[in-house]
This record gives structure tokens, C-alpha cells and sequence, in this order.
């Protein structure tokens, strides 16, 4: 497109303006004025022929319908606008000149007034500068003054406000250094080796401030009378010791052994210390750690490199026995009273084996063709009568448990309640006795297991000092088997004849005291219940005289006799026995809930015991705490555990040692 279609269009674009400004505008307009810069555009609209192009023809025809040809113009346009833009250029020159005079008149007069008010502060400045700084040299020698007295009052306080403010002799030492590092400083006693940390004549220096502090609190008139040059009195303490006041003034002994150039100095002439003082209690404790907690004489001695402390001895126990390390190392579990037989053990009357303890040991080896087997034996113990039976068990399952117990059961008669540890084998045959005797109500399954009639209990986890019934009885028939046993692994036939012969002289064993004279009764057995006799040691012949047919009755008559016999005997002679306890005989502090624990494994070193929370206690048919859940840290997870008391050692430890010992459900052990 030319430049003239171009302008033409312009026109057409003015044209269309005007008339919408026309239509939207509310006010009459009497005058309509079109401008073009080009003079084609012009005589496009002024021609009279029309006869243009199309593109043309039709844009003037659109022109000229909404304007008049003598409301267009070119010329007088140009000459207006460059009129007003030479006034507007005059007046812009005129303003622009006026602008620049006074802004330099008002430049000048604030140069003026900037000079004036610049000087006048400067003289009011120079006098307030000497005004502050003769009242800042006043005010800071007020200040040193004041600063001079509050430190010596401060170190006086320090000295005798030491021990609730420090945990240890190293600390307090350092912090007195930095005290007097700062009163030099204050002092302006200042050197440039002290721009670091602490030497160690500033530490020296600070110690014997310390000592001596301590001994003119301690022995002031000893210290009179040394730093005079005189003897200490007569009813001194440290009279032998033969006192003196060195350069530093700290009171030393002045002892027998200067000769000994081995020794070195603060070992021959070692600081005088009062057992007293609270400083003493520090260095105790700084020495007892430096020997890592070692025993009291080899703590004094090393503190006697150093140190001569009145009863010492004293001292050094004191702290130990107030050291949380030592407590954690040293603390042993306080097992309660020992507790009252329970009524299994005291019941007469009853038929052998009507409370029983089960238990196993082993294994022993055997040889089955030629390789060899592990066999364990199940101890079976009647509570009342101490006599046993013993079954041989092929392995630790809890089929095999069930067998032994129906075989004993089979033997010696039905069971009414019957203790064992808390083992799995064990646990497991309950849970089986009383599934088989819910779901299978069969005279079998009776006769077999007795599991309807049985009461199991089982002792507290890890606590064998409740089946000490059985232990003991387990290390009887060890003895025996030690004796008798030569072969390292027999027969299964020759191992079960062992066992039936080590039952047979653990149940000839005295249950009381041995007669002294010929004429009294023999002590009393479990074979007089289970025999009706004590063993004999030969067995009878085969042309024994049998019994007659009439004697049934008579027979019967004195097996209750005897057995009525051997009652009144257990009642009046071996009940007597039980009174007396051998062991844990002092009543001693319960556990109580909420306490910390360690809980104590003989299997395991002291490092490895694991510590916990008592969330639970329960009492004996005494009332005296036996048992207790802890809840422990097992490998990040949280858990709970029945222990007995004599398995728990309580923390008597302070919070701050509490607080870093491990977490247990949001609680620090």
C-alpha cells in the first residue's frame, strides 16, 4: 500500500473518530475542524470528477459523508503549531532563567547558613567532647573504685560460697583464675601472653588463693601463730604436723623426710587441709575421679602427693559412698525377707507327691548303636515329704515333658498341684494338658496327663531361689550320679538304672537329725512314707514267709499305722526345722512404683545389665514386695518384664545423673 492510501486512510480513521466523539459527547458541538499533512489526501477530497480507483473512491466517498471539503485544512494547521511551539520554547527560556537565578540565590543563602550553623555546632560540639570526657574520667575512676572493692568482696564471696556453685576442685580453680585475670585487667596489669587461654602459673596462683582462703577459715589461729614465726598451740589438731607459712602463704607440713630428693616437694611438704572445710570435699572428689574410682588407699594416696587432710580416711569414705559413679558400679540388689513357706510345704495328712516340683537338668550322653545322644532327667519333688521320683526326658520338647509327667503320674499317683520354673517346656506342656483336657473329655487323656485335676503354678521368671526345693534336690542327685556314674555316655538301659538307684538314696536321706544314742528312733526318711521303711540293704529272700490269707486286714492296719506314724513324726520333728531362716533375714526397703532399676543378670557383665522403670509391684501372702514389672529398653523398643526383687538393684542416684542414663517411654534412665 502507497504512502498516499496510507494517509487516506488516516482520514478515514479521523473521520471515524470525530463521529463517535460526536455521538458519545452530551454537548453540541457548532464547529468541526479535520487536519492532514497531505496534500493528496486534499485534493482526493476537493475533486470534483470522481473518478478514482476503487480502494480511493470508496474512502473519499466515506470521508465526505460525514464532513464538508471546507473542513479540512493543511496549511494554517502548520502555522499555529509552530506558533505556539515558539511561544511555549519563549516561555520555557523565560521560567527556565527565572528557576536558575533563584535557585542560585537560595543556593547561597543555605551555603551561608550551612557555613554559620556548621561552626556554631562545631564549637558546641568541642565543648559538650571536653565536658563528657572530663566527666567519663571522673565516673570511670568512681568506677574502678567501685569495681576494685566489688571484686575483693566477689572473691571474698566466692571463697565461701564455693561448694554450692562448683561440682568439682578443677572448675573452681579455673573460674577463680579468670576472676583475677579480669581484676588485672581492671587494674590495667595486663600482658600479652594473657590475650589466650589460662597458663598454669595463673591455675597455681588461683589454687593457693584458694588453700588459703580455706585455712584462715579453717585454722586461723594456727595461721597467726605460723606466719609469726611461733609454734602452733598444744590443743591444735595439727600440732605433730609442725605448720609452717610458706612464700605463698598457704600453711604446709614441716615434715621428717626433706632428705628424700625422690619425693618431690609437695609430697614432702605437703598443704594442710581440714577434713571440715567444704574445699577439703572438693579436692577429695577431684582425686577420687582422677583415680577412677579406685579403693580408699590408693586414693590417699595420691592425694598425699599433694595434700595432708585431717582424718582423712573419714573423708574419702564419705565421698564414696555419695559418688553416683560408684553407686552404679557397686550397687547390689537388696533382697527382701525370705518369705513364709507356702502351704504346699506344711500340709500333713496327704498322699506323697499331692504337691510336687517339677525341674530338669542335663543333659547327659548315652550311646544309641555307635553315635551318642543327649538325654535330660525330670526331677519330680513332693513339697511335703522332700522325696523325688526321676524320669528320663529324650530331649527338652514339651511332648517329652508331657510323657515324663504322665509316667510319673502313673507311678506315684495323681497330682493336685504341681510348680515348676518358668521354662518353656514347662509352659508349653500346660498349655497342651489344658487344650487336651477342654476339647477331649476322655477317661484317657485323664488317666494320662491328669490335666483336669492338675494346678500348675510356675515360679517368677529368673528367680531360682523359689524352686530351691527342687535345686536342691537336683545337686543331691547330681552327687549321686557324680559316684556312681564311670562311664562318660552308658546305655539308655544302664543311665535309667543309675537314676532308679540315685532315687532310691536321695529318698533314704535323713529328713531329721541323726540319734545320738543307740536306744533312740532312727531319723526320719521319705521312704518310711513311700516304703513304709527306711531302705534296708539287703533285699528279702525268696523263702520269705508269706503272709497268711486271715492277715489282709491286719496288714492294712499297720501300713496306716505306720503312715499316721510317720506323720506325727514329720509334724513334731522335721516341721520344727523350717522355722528358723538361713538366709535374708533383714526386713529391707520395698521397691516402690516408679523407681529406677538395673536389672541383674548373673550371665552378664555389670556393663551389659539393663536399666528400667518399676511400673508395677506386687506382694507376697505377707504383704512384703516380691515381684515387680520393669519396663526396659530392649534395642531401641520398649518392653515390659516380670522380675523378682532380689533381681533388681534400685538407682539411689541423683537427677542430674538420672537424665543420662536412656529413655524409656519418654522417661530418662
Amino acid at each position: 500500500m502507497s504512502i498516499p492510501r496510507l494517509e487516506l486512510q488516516a482520514a478515514v480513521l479521523g473521520t471515524r473518530l470525530m463521529n463517535t466523539v460526536q455521538e458519545e459527547h452530551s454537548v453540541d458541538i457548532s464547529e468541526k475542524v479535520l487536519w492532514t499533512d497531505s496534500k493528496t489526501v486534499l485534493r482526493w477530497i476537493g475533486s470534483t470528477h470522481r473518478r478514482y480507483k476503487q480502494f480511493v473512491g470508496n474512502r473519499v466517498a466515506e470521508v465526505l459523508e460525514s464532513s464538508k471539503v471546507s473542513q479540512w485544512s493543511q496549511r494554517a494547521a502548520g502555522r499555529r503549531l509552530r506558533r505556539e511551539l515558539s511561544v511555549f520554547q519563549m516561555r520555557l527560556r523565560r521560567e527556565l532563567s527565572v528557576f536558575q537565578m533563584r535557585l542560585r540565590r537560595e543556593l547561597s543563602v543555605f551555603q551561608m547558613r550551612l557555613r554559620r550553623e556548621l561552626s556554631v555546632f562545631q564549637m558546641r560540639l568541642r565543648r559538650e567532647l571536653s565536658v563528657f570526657q572530663m566527666r567519663l574520667r571522673r565516673e570511670l575512676s568512681v568506677f574502678q573504685m567501685r569495681l576494685r572493692r566489688e571484686l575483693n568482696v566477689f572473691q571474698m564471696r566466692l571463697m565461701k560460697r564455693r561448694c554450692p556453685r562448683f561440682s568439682s576442685f578443677s572448675r573452681l580453680v579455673r573460674t577463680t583464675a579468670w576472676v583475677s585475670r579480669f581484676a588485672r585487667w581492671c587494674r590495667k596489669q595486663r600482658s600479652e601472653i594473657e590475650e589466650y587461654g589460662l597458663t598454669a602459673s595463673e591455675c597455681e596462683a588461683a589454687e593457693n588463693l584458694l588453700v588459703r582462703q580455706a585455712q584462715l577459715e579453717s585454722f586461723p589461729d594456727e595461721m597467726r601463730s605460723a606466719g609469726c614465726g611461733k609454734d602452733v598451740a598444744s590443743s591444735s589438731e595439727i600440732r605433730g604436723l609442725a605448720p609452717y607459712v610458706d612464700e605463698h602463704g598457704v600453711l604446709r607440713v614441716y615434715g621428717r623426710v626433706d632428705a628424700a630428693l625422690c619425693m618431690p616437694y609437695s609430697a614432702r611438704r605437703p598443704v594442710i587441709l581440714s577434713h571440715r572445710h567444704s574445699l577439703t570435699d572438693l579436692i577429695v572428689r577431684h582425686f577420687h575421679a582422677q583415680m577412677k574410682h579406685q579403693n580408699v588407699d590408693a586414693t590417699i594416696a595420691q592425694i598425699r602427693t599433694r595434700f595432708w587432710v585431717t582424718k582423712m580416711r573419714r573423708v574419702l569414705k564419705e565421698v564414696i559412698s555419695s559418688c553416683n559413679e560408684c553407686k552404679l558400679q557397686r550397687t547390689r540388689p537388696m533382697p527382701p525377707i525370705m518369705g513364709p513357706l507356702p502351704e504346699d510345704r506344711l500340709e500333713a495328712g496327704g498322699w506323697p507327691f499331692k504337691y510336687t516340683g517339677l525341674d530338669y537338668f542335663g543333659p547327659l550322653l548315652v550311646t544309641v548303636s555307635r553315635h551318642r545322644e543327649k538325654r535330660w532327667v525330670a526331677l519330680f519333688t513332693c513339697l511335703t515329704t522332700r522325696a523325688i521320683h526321676l524320669e528320663l526326658a529324650h530331649d527338652l520338647s514339651t511332648d517329652s515333658c508331657i510323657i515324663a509327667m504322665r509316667n510319673f503320674v502313673c507311678r506315684r499317683g495323681p497330682v493336685h498341684r504341681l510348680r515348676s520354673d518358668n521354662g518353656k517346656n514347662f509352659v508349653g506342656a500346660d498349655r497342651e494338658a489344658k487344650r487336651f483336657g477342654d476339647v477331649f473329655e476322655t477317661e484317657r487323656i485323664q488317666s494320662e496327663l491328669s490335666s483336669r485335676s492338675i494346678e500348675w503354678d510356675f515360679n517368677c521368671p529368673s528367680n531360682p531361689s523359689e524352686g530351691g526345693v527342687w535345686e536342691r534336690m537336683v545337686q543331691c542327685v547330681k552327687r549321686v550320679l557324680r559316684h556312681t556314674l564311670k562311664e562318660v555316655a552308658p546305655r539308655d538301659h544302664v543311665l535309667e538304672s543309675f537314676l532308679i538307684e540315685a532315687e532310691n538314696v536321695v529318698n533314704s536321706r535323713p529328713l531329721t537329725h541323726l540319734p545320738v544314742d543307740a536306744d533312740q528312733e532312727a531319723p526320719l526318711t521319705p521312704n518310711d512314707l513311700l516304703k513304709g521303711a527306711a531302705n534296708l540293704p539287703n533285699t528279702p529272700g525268696l523263702d520269705a514267709e508269706l503272709p497268711k490269707e486271715g492277715s489282709t486286714r491286719k496288714q492294712w492296719r499297720i501300713a496306716r499305722m505306720l503312715r499316721d506314724r510317720f506323720w506325727r513324726r514329720w509334724v513334731l520333728e522335721y516341721l520344727p526345722t523350717l522355722v528358723r531362716r538361713e538366709k535374708w533375714c533383714r526386713r529391707t526397703e520395698p521397691i516402690r512404683q516408679g523407681d529406677m532399676v538395673f536389672v541383674c543378670d548373673p550371665a552378664l557383665p555389670r556393663r551389659e545389665w539393663r536399666k528400667g522403670i518399676v511400673e508395677e509391684v506386687y506382694s507376697g501372702a505377707d504383704g512384703v514386695v516380691r515381684r515387680a514389672t520393669v519396663r526396659v529398653n530392649d534395642n531401641g523398643l520398649s518392653r515390659t518384664m516380670l522380675r523378682p526383687v532380689s533381681k533388681l538393684a534400685v538407682l539411689d542416684l541423683s537427677e542430674a545423673v538420672l537424665h543420662g542414663v536412656g529413655d524409656v517411654d519418654g522417661r530418662t534412665l
